[in-house]
């Protein structure tokens, strides 16, 4: 078995968020996080991260695909990632950003990701090794949803396949026309309970006799998010260790 893990800096471009005077950006209260599907209903993720201002992340989590197999097979590997889950709820969902927009001359955003790295594990004796080369992480799947009736901005709706490190890829943009105050949801994969006619990405991880499996500290079903994956070569070494790596979250007025 071995692991991989991803987790998350975030930062706002602040450097544009006015084209005449001076904008100041102040603290303003967080807004409550919400369940993606049901808005209405409040939730509260599992290791989530946020910035501070008036545009701003409420929150995003971690991308964690917990333990797989390292069950050989003849072509590359594909493994899914699992599912958001919450502190106070065994509702699971897709992964997701919230975004809010309070400045006082609300306008355009932007919402960007890049990976800084490689999935890498330093312990491995040989250098070479240490890297899972060639890997592919992909995020697919993406639309977007808000707390009560607001202008959506475009999402990107292609496949990401993060081939390029520091490479920023466009994940959602809000044009200055509709720009409004309001929070958003930029979702990636949906659960067969969604309302907003979704395709539904989450399915429950099984053993080889079909059974359901589930987490070893809280008994809960294990849901797999096939609206993101890393795909990983098959002439790529692989160790039975944990895998990590870092993403950088971009949300600024940018073109």
């Amino acid at each position: 078995m071995l692991t991989f893990f991803g987790s998350f800096n975030v930062e706002v471009n602040a450097n544009d968020l006015g084209s005449t005077g001076t904008v100041t950006v102040e603290k303003s209260p967080k807004t409550a996080i919400v369940d993606p599907e049901h808005p209405q209903e409040e939730l509260i993720p599992e290791n989530s991260h946020s910035t501070e201002g008036a545009l701003r992340i409420d929150s995003v989590s971690d991308w964690n695909f917990g333990k797989v197999s390292l069950n050989p097979k003849e072509g590359d590997l594909l493994y899914y990632l699992n599912s958001q889950r919450f502190l106070n709820s065994d509702a699971v969902r897709g992964s997701h950003v919230q975004i809010t927009d309070n400045r006082e001359a609300a306008g355009s955003w932007t919402l960007q990701v890049k990976q800084n790295s490689q999935f890498k594990n330093s312990s491995i004796p040989k250098k070479e090794e240490q890297e899972l080369n060639g890997a592919t992480f992909s995020l697919d799947k993406i639309w977007v949803n808000s707390i009560g009736e607001r202008e959506l901005p475009t999402v990107t709706r292609d496949t990401i396949a993060f081939q390029n490190f520091d490479q920023t890829y466009n994940i959602a943009h809000l044009e200055k026309e509709k720009g409004q105050n309001g929070t958003w949801l930029i979702v990636f994969g949906a659960s067969a309970t969604n309302e907003d006619h979704q395709e539904n990405t989450l399915k429950p991880e099984l053993d080889l006799e079909g059974n359901a499996v589930v987490d070893e500290e809280d008994g809960k079903p294990i849901y797999r998010n096939e609206a993101i994956s890393i795909r990983i070569p098959k002439k790529t070494k692989i160790h039975p260790v944990t895998y990590e790596t870092t993403f950088t979250w971009i949300l600024g007025d940018l073109p």
